[in-house]
C-alpha cells in the first residue's frame, strides 16, 4: 500500500512572483528618485541611501551606508535635528530645515522629512531630503567650515564663500534634478 500526497504550489509560486515584483518596484523607485532618500536605524546609522542622496552629500552611496546621520549634520544643528528625529520615532512624520556639511566643508541647507517605517529588521526611519540652499537669503547661503584633518570635526565658525552678492548669483549649489 502506498500513499501519494499532491500539493498545489501554484498559489505559493504566484506569491513569490508578486513579492519579487514588489521588491523590484521598490528598488527601482528608491534608486531612481530625484529626491535624496536614506533608510537609517533608530540609532542613526544609515542602512541604505539612493544616488540622489549621494549627490546631496557629495559622497559615494556605498560610503554613506554605515555612517551616522550626525556625521552629515552641521554641529550647531545636531541637537535640534535629534529632537525632531526623536518625534519621528513616536509618530508618523516630521519635517525640519537644517544645514549639512559636505566632505569639502561646504555647508548646504536641506529640507528633510523623516518618517518611521517598519522593516523586517525592526523599526527604522526613512529620510527624504532636498537641497534648499538656493531658496535661502544670500546671508544664509553657501558657506564652508574648516574640518580638523585629525578628528574630522567641524569648527563652529563658518568662512563665507564670496560676498553675499557673489554667493546669491553664483552656481554653488548641486541641486538634485527636477522631476
Amino acid at each position: 500500500c502506498s500513499m501519494v500526497q499532491v500539493v498545489d504550489m501554484t498559489e505559493l509560486a504566484q506569491s513569490r512572483i508578486e513579492l519579487e515584483r514588489s521588491v523590484n518596484l521598490f528598488q527601482a523607485t528608491f534608486d531612481s528618485s530625484a529626491i535624496g532618500l536614506m533608510i537609517f536605524g533608530l540609532d542613526g546609522v544609515v542602512r541604505r541611501a539612493n544616488p540622489a542622496m549621494g549627490r546631496l552629500l557629495s559622497r559615494p552611496v556605498a560610503q554613506i551606508a554605515g555612517m551616522s546621520v550626525e556625521e552629515f549634520i552641521h554641529p550647531e544643528e545636531q541637537l535640534r535635528v535629534k529632537q525632531f528625529v526623536a518625534r519621528a520615532t513616536s509618530r508618523s512624520a516630521v519635517a525640519v530645515d537644517h544645514r549639512i556639511v559636505r566632505p569639502d566643508g561646504e555647508i548646504r541647507w536641506w529640507r528633510a522629512h523623516v518618517t518611521r517605517i517598519d522593516t523586517d529588521a525592526g523599526p527604522a526611519l526613512l529620510g527624504q531630503a532636498v537641497d534648499t540652499t538656493a531658496d535661502r537669503p544670500a546671508d544664509m547661503g553657501v558657506a564652508r567650515v574648516n574640518r580638523s584633518s585629525k578628528t574630522g570635526n567641524c569648527d563652529a565658525e563658518a568662512d563665507r564663500v564670496g560676498s553675499p552678492s557673489q554667493t546669491a548669483g553664483a552656481v554653488h549649489h548641486h541641486a538634485i534634478p527636477s522631476i
